[in-house]
């Protein structure tokens, strides 16, 4: 290897076949997370964590965005340029987000990196509503109702609160809040509403808890003359 003096600054020119040093483990291939999100996972559970490919001897931390309460885990990679951890996952169903620190151009065998991972946390239920009204002529008063079902699978799922939009041609006129009996129905009606001529239609929407995600769904329309 021949050595260059340029000022103050030193530049060393490889021979023919010489490569250029990489700090990545193994060399030339970025680092990777990956967590266990094969299968939906419980929240709280334990989620396993493993950081590919860093330089042995770097240190890595792992967090969730947004998850308070949960302090991050750090680890140091071994021989073979992995970091196993194991971190606490967020109490509320839903879709988190799993990050590292700052990745340093040494330990990354590049640029500073942030490697990130989608986590999804708890079941999904389904939501099914349908819409109906006691007459379709605006000036004869009708009442407006809204009926449906919470499940999951084939099991209705009981004392869950359901939050109820009614929309004329897309924009909100009422709300309201009803809760699903033992066999996860719900119905609710819409008292004292001055119904204009235009589409009716209703969003049933369930909110996330320690067991399952958020869900909404909107009804067909009724068309009021």
């Amino acid at each position: 290897m021949k050595k260059l003096i340029i000022g103050s600054i030193t530049v060393f020119v490889l021979s023919l076949g010489q490569v250029l040093p990489s700090f990545a483990y193994p060399a030339g291939e970025a680092p990777a997370l990956s967590a266990s999100s094969s299968q939906r996972l419980t929240p709280g559970d334990a989620v396993s964590v493993i950081v590919s490919r860093v330089k042995p001897g770097c240190s890595v931390y792992v967090r969730w965005s947004g998850g308070k309460g949960i302090s991050p885990v750090s680890g140091t990679a071994d021989s073979a340029g992995n970091v196993a951890l194991s971190i606490a996952s967020p109490t509320v169903a839903g879709r988190w987000i799993l990050n590292t620190s700052p990745i340093s151009e040494e330990c990354a065998g590049g640029n500073v990196i942030v490697l990130t991972s989608a986590i999804y946390l708890g079941k999904t239920p389904a939501v099914a509503a349908r819409i109906s009204s006691t007459t379709m002529t605006a000036k004869n008063k009708p009442t407006l109702s809204v009926s449906g079902s919470v499940k999951f699978g084939s099991k209705g799922i009981a004392d869950k609160l359901v939050a109820v939009d009614l929309k004329l041609d897309g924009k909100v006129v009422k709300k309201l809040i009803t809760t699903t009996n033992s066999k996860g129905l719900f119905s609710a009606k819409f008292k004292g509403t001055k119904y204009r001529i235009g589409k009716y239609t209703a969003v049933a929407r369930v909110g996330a808890d320690s067991t399952y995600v958020s869900r909404k769904v909107g009804t067909a329309k009724i068309i009021l003359k």
